[in-house]
């Protein structure tokens, strides 16, 4: 969890332990295939404040022998080979149908108890297929917090 105040360097440290977390995952799973189709989210509360961690890890993946593909910044984001996807947690809805690898949430103040409970519960399958991973990472000010946070 990383905390603070505006401008402080939330979104490029949870970026960066995101990035790393990925790299581990693809170094350790990639060779086999077993890391084909497995995905990770960037979930806030609407998808504009996914931009700066997926320019982040974009800009980061670009540097690795991995192949790595962005479709677009936000609305949805993609990255391939290993896929990063961009989520809103404004309906739970989205937040189905994988299990990632690992999740960051941005600005996780303003996400609603819900929706955090729905990424608890999707990152199980990966936790137990593939034994230390499936975190979720959460960054942003307590501005805006619904209290839970």
């Amino acid at each position: 969890m990383g905390t603070g105040g505006e401008q402080a360097g939330k979104s490029n440290s949870v970026s960066m332990k995101a990035f790393g977390v990925i790299l581990a995952f693809l170094g350790q799973y990639a060779g086999s295939g077993r890391a084909a189709g497995e995905v990770a989210w960037l979930v806030a509360d609407n998808y504009e404040l996914t931009a700066q961690e997926f320019g982040n890890l974009r800009d980061w993946l670009r540097t690795t022998p991995f192949k790595v593909r962005a479709s677009k910044r936000v609305d949805p984001g993609e990255i391939t080979d290993f896929i990063v996807k961009t989520r809103s947690s404004d309906s739970t809805q989205s937040l189905r149908a994988e299990s990632p690898v690992v999740v960051m949430v941005c600005e996780a103040a303003l996400v609603s108890p819900d929706a955090y409970e729905r990424l608890r519960s999707r990152v199980g399958r990966a936790r137990s297929m593939f034994p230390g991973y499936g975190a979720i990472l959460l960054s942003g000010t307590l501005e805006g917090s619904l209290g839970w946070y």
